[in-house]
């Protein structure tokens, strides 16, 4: 038998499928439509709350959570695998985008324009490693200067310093 309710919220006359359960079998009737807009309204205005208590109670049960985090991989193997193949290209251009302002495009771009490869030592991108090449950028400024190989990458972020590469180069000419 279906009951029909009037939402306190909306006024509309629903029968139960139109209700959650705790607010079914309370006196103040809100329907599931209203209770979703609620909900929204709610974690809109309270956000930042919301985001503190989240990280409080898993750093304060990150063990539970790692463990679960775990067990929910282990369990979807495959479907980890399918969204990781499906939106690939989206993914990266996240990273791109949040890390370095420029799109899969643009780094696209990049490519091409170097011939597939390193900006510095001119060799193709897989030599030393199966990977794609780094994009470079300047730390003070956030500049995409090109992009590089592992090796040079690696080599630039440990020696960025002006003065010490201007060293380097007059120790290499005086031999």
């Amino acid at each position: 038998m279906s009951i029909k309710r009037r939402c306190n919220h909306c006024g509309i006359i629903l029968n139960n499928k139109n209700w959650y359960n705790s607010f079914h079998k309370s006196s103040n009737y809100i329907c599931k439509k209203c209770a979703n807009k609620k909900s929204k309204k709610y974690n809109k205005e309270n956000r930042e709350r919301r985001n503190f208590l989240a990280k409080k109670n898993r750093d304060k049960n990150i063990e539970k959570v790692r463990e679960q985090r775990r067990s929910w991989a282990n369990k979807n193997k495959d479907r980890i695998k399918y969204y990781s193949i499906k939106y690939k290209d989206k993914k990266r251009n996240y990273i791109l985008m949040r890390n370095y302002n420029i799109t899969l495009e643009d780094y696209n771009r990049m490519y091409v324009f170097q011939g597939g490869k390193c900006a510095i030592c001119r060799n193709r991108e897989d030599r030393y490693r199966k990977t794609r090449l780094s994009v470079d950028h300047c730390h003070d400024n956030g500049i995409v200067r090109g992009l590089l190989c592992i090796r040079c990458n690696t080599w630039l972020g440990r020696y960025e310093d002006k003065k010490f590469l201007k060293r380097v180069i007059d120790y290499i000419n005086k031999r």
